[in-house]
């Protein structure tokens, strides 16, 4: 008896790519339009883990906060150029993995409560940086660093206040710390997005460049967005664009799929 498959592999093989490639443009479209939200006036709340891009399980916000936690000098100045309130409970510097695994062990109603026992918790580093509690949990089993900027979670917060200094020194420190925590903020901002590019692209390497990722962040320093959807070379790698070229015999595509593209610069180097 004869047997036969119900679906070419060469139409399977096709079908998950354009699953995979709207998929792809799916989670592009969200780090746009929660990078924009960001920019414009809440910086300091950001929706989702920018490792696993995963949605938290609570809008960071103001929080009860660790055992031992302290205030960031970088993620304090750089909230002081916005209105919002702070994001998500800080880490200690030094006992940042220990602080870290001690709340979450302390944290056993609430996980009850979610059913949950990996909650995507909102937790921010010194330098502004926020993540989920668990892919934080696996970065400082091995590292003591921040996973995007490399800044060393045990970094002292910093600059003097200003105390005692003549009434027209104190007005100009303020107006220069106002800029550098302006700065600051934007610095967090532009790390975070290519960092979150590097991770999307380790996940959709079929369909993201490292021309395509430099492109994006270059564009979002400077214009303080970016637009993934009017990127030619993004558009010709989708699988109904190439079917049809191939098709008609148009040689725009050109060269395969790519892929396989190494995650590099950003800060994204180690394990991620």
């Amino acid at each position: 008896m004869m047997l036969t498959t119900l679906e070419h592999p060469p139409h399977r093989k096709h079908w998950r790519r354009k699953k995979e490639f709207k998929a792809c443009k799916r989670m592009l479209d969200k780090i746009k339009r929660e990078q924009d939200n960001l920019r414009t006036h809440a910086w300091s709340r950001p929706a989702s883990c920018p490792v696993c891009l995963e949605d938290f399980s609570a809008p960071p916000g103001p929080g009860e906060g660790a055992e031992g936690t302290v205030p960031s000098s970088t993620a304090d100045e750089a909230r002081a150029s916005s209105s919002s309130a702070p994001s998500a409970p800080l880490l200690p510097g030094g006992d940042a993995g220990v602080g870290l695994r001690r709340r979450s062990g302390g944290q056993e109603g609430a996980k009850e409560g979610s059913g949950d026992g990996d909650a995507k918790t909102p937790v921010t580093l010194r330098c502004g940086h926020t993540f989920c509690e668990p892919c934080l949990e696996q970065w400082l089993d091995n590292h003591t660093n921040c996973p995007i900027c490399r800044q060393d979670v045990s970094t002292p917060p910093g600059a003097p206040t200003g105390k005692g200094q003549p009434a027209t020194q104190q007005q100009t420190s303020t107006a220069e710390e106002r800029e550098r925590a302006q700065r600051a903020a934007q610095e967090v901002l532009n790390t975070d997005l290519s960092f979150r590019l590097l991770m999307l692209q380790r996940m959709y390497p079929w369909y993201l460049t490292d021309d395509m990722i430099g492109r994006w962040t270059g564009e979002a320093r400077e214009t303080g967005t970016f637009d993934w959807a009017g990127t030619r070379e993004f558009q010709l790698r989708d699988p109904g664009v190439a079917a049809q070229q191939r098709e008609s015999g148009a040689s725009g595509f050109g060269g395969g799929w790519g892929g396989g593209h190494s995650v590099g610069g950003g800060g994204a180097g180690g394990s991620w």
